[in-house]
């Protein structure tokens, strides 16, 4: 899962898996400066996103990282639930 939240702390990044469902939230505060006669077009504010997950994925296995204002985060399924290959004889 790749979501764009740019200006946004590290620390301002929640995330929870409860009842197969990953929530996302993140937040970017307003500046505390005076921002009085400044034009800006940035929004500021929280957002929230749920993703219903899949019962084979393995969810000791999220991780999260948050780079160049993207958050990426890696799902693994769980290791009964990959592919097996059979070998033909």
């Amino acid at each position: 899962i790749e979501m764009d939240v740019p200006g946004v702390a590290r620390e301002d990044v929640e995330l929870t898996c409860d009842k197969g469902e990953l929530r996302i939230s993140a937040e970017r505060k307003v500046p505390d400066e005076n921002r009085a006669g400044r034009t800006d077009e940035r929004r500021y504010g929280k957002v929230v996103r749920t993703v219903k997950l899949p019962e084979s994925i393995a969810v000791e296995t999220i991780e999260a990282e948050l780079s160049d204002g993207v958050l990426r985060v890696r799902i693994a399924k769980k290791p009964e639930a990959q592919p097996k290959r059979i070998d033909v004889k």
